[in-house]
């Protein structure tokens, strides 16, 4: 399985209630994940099953598999099992569209209401997606986070050592000059392959985003 990076850290959650026996959980907090390239964006728990809402974000035209193998692992040490998908096929291989950007349902058995977090857990290969301590019932306390601003960005992929990041600014800033792009304030990196992923430094992955202040068009 691809994009098998690994990161400590927690999504920022909003969930509300709907209903008797029934909750939303929109982008759950979790603890790990070894993976940038799938996350879950809500999670909807009924009597009936637990409906994770998956999206996947990598290269146009790159592939990855969701396997019927995968669980959610409570902290009791019960597995809820997957019972079907929607919007791929388990278990072949499916490939992302020009966007580079995928979402589709994953059904799985109804979570025991004793349950406070669950592990994504694909298999046992390094490989495998895993996602741990996904919350199910509030909010982490006292954790500290930020948020992008809404806008448009200039986004730069960075592949080999960082030692030579500079040389992508620079042609990050001469492709704004040349296409009279106004780059703001604010500028992110996100590493996505490195040491814990990658055995060769050229084979490391980094993210580059720029905000936009304004472009030729005005907008």
């Amino acid at each position: 399985m691809k994009g098998k990076s690994l990161l400590f850290g927690l999504c920022l959650c909003l969930w509300t209630s709907l209903g008797w026996g029934q909750r939303v959980i929109e982008v759950p907090w979790y603890e790990t994940t070894n993976t940038y390239m799938f996350d879950i964006i809500k999670m909807e728990l009924t009597d009936e099953a637990t409906i994770i809402t998956g999206q996947v974000k990598y290269f146009p035209n790159e592939w990855f598999r969701v396997v019927g193998r995968t669980v959610l692992r409570g902290e009791s040490g019960k597995e809820y099992k997957l019972l079907k998908a929607e919007g791929i096929k388990l278990n072949e291989q499916v490939f992302l569209p020009e966007s580079g950007q995928m979402t589709f349902q994953l059904y799985f058995e109804p979570v025991d209401a004793g349950e406070k977090k669950v592990d994504y857990v694909e298999g046992n290969h390094e490989t495998d997606w895993r996602i741990g301590g996904i919350v199910l019932d509030e909010k982490p306390q006292k954790v500290n986070y930020s948020v992008r601003p809404a806008g448009m960005y200039l986004i730069a992929y960075h592949k080999g050592k960082w030692q030579t990041l500079e040389d992508t600014y620079k042609k990050i800033l001469e492709y704004g000059k040349e296409n009279k792009i106004q780059l703001g304030a604010h500028c992110y990196e996100d590493i996505l392959f490195d040491s814990l992923t990658m055995s060769e430094e050229e084979e490391y992955l980094t993210r580059i985003v720029f905000e936009i202040q304004s472009s030729k068009s005005g907008k």
